[in-house]
């Protein structure tokens, strides 16, 4: 009994560190068990957009890194959908530890693509890496501060994502490097929707209207990230 209690207060509505604005406009508007509906649905393309990602990686015989991070877009997706439906703590670990799962994978994709990642840097590179990561993930675990989340999923991006861009031979601006800039401007887009969605909650200004095309802001971020999960 004590486990399934525990078990049931991991999932208690409301005990999440973060809730969305929609949740404070529309709560539960169109079933009792689900506290933000669109949200939630709009979780359905990371299915689709983790399917197309493996699909993609086996076609064009990438290593196993990149087939590991389109699963594991399927995986945060199913996640994100269980904290938007419960404004739980539980779900929103489901969430967050698959995207910083999915984070570890993109470094995983470097291996051996700059003289950073190759003999013999690999181990003090990935090291160092896997270190900020697991160090951040136990502050966050330990002070619950929503911040030490961001900053360190901003870096499990951005350090792999400069590794690419100054791999050799081709250069940082040349053709053979769009499809990572692609990456970025849709991380980019998608963190700037995040933010300002997360400006509006914290003044108290979400909007109500489904009209409006801010009420979509969180919505949206879940497509950047699909779309940009294409592009790596």
């Amino acid at each position: 009994a004590t486990e399934l209690e525990s078990m049931a207060n991991l999932f208690k509505r409301g005990t999440a560190n973060q809730l969305w604005c929609e949740y404070i406009v529309q709560p539960h508007a169109y079933s009792p068990h689900v506290g933000e509906f669109w949200n939630t649905l709009s979780c359905i393309v990371y299915l689709f957009g983790g399917t197309f990602g493996m699909w993609l990686a086996l076609h064009c015989g990438h290593s196993w890194p990149f087939v590991y991070c389109g699963f594991m877009l399927i995986v945060v997706g199913m996640g994100s959908a269980v904290f938007h439906a419960t404004q739980s703590f539980g779900g929103e670990m489901l969430d967050e530890v698959p995207m910083a799962l999915m984070g570890l994978g993109y470094m995983w994709c470097t291996f051996n693509m700059h003289w950073l990642t190759s003999p013999p840097y690999t181990g003090a590179t990935f090291a160092f890496f896997h270190a900020v990561v697991f160090g951040a993930w136990a502050a966050y675990l330990f002070f619950h501060n929503y911040e030490i989340f961001q900053l360190t999923f901003v870096f499990q991006v951005a350090f792999p994502s400069l590794i690419v861009l100054t791999s050799g031979p081709a250069s940082i601006l040349s053709s053979a490097r769009l499809a990572w800039w692609l990456f970025l401007l849709f991380i980019a887009v998608g963190r700037i929707v995040w933010d300002y969605e997360r400006w509006l909650h914290k003044n108290g200004n979400c909007p109500t209207n489904e009209l409006d095309i801010r009420f979509w802001l969180h919505s949206i971020w879940h497509a950047c990230l699909v779309v940009a999960q294409t592009f790596w």
